[in-house]
């Protein structure tokens, strides 16, 4: 028996179709996958939301940049940078 081969957006896949299907319960699908319940539903939820596209990892990354400075905080910025060349 050849070993089944399956990357990641696929089992999610199965996983979320066996949920919603009823075929088990969410603690069952969570332990048979190796994941925590709130992961689960987390990619339920994307499924119900998005389709398949959003079964797939999305950046973690900041859509926006927390620290915002003034022009003229740059414009010192770069003066202080061009007076002390040696900092």
């Amino acid at each position: 028996m050849a070993w089944e081969k399956y990357n990641l957006d696929q089992q999610r896949l199965k996983a979320v179709q066996a949920y919603i299907n009823g075929d088990a319960t969410m603690s069952h699908i969570c332990k048979q996958y190796g994941i925590s319940r709130k992961s689960g539903y987390k990619w339920v939820q994307r499924f119900l939301e998005k389709g398949i596209p959003g079964l797939s990892d999305q950046s973690r990354a900041r859509k926006e940049s927390q620290i915002v400075y003034s022009s003229t905080q740059i414009d010192e910025i770069i003066h202080l940078k061009l007076k002390h060349l040696t900092w």
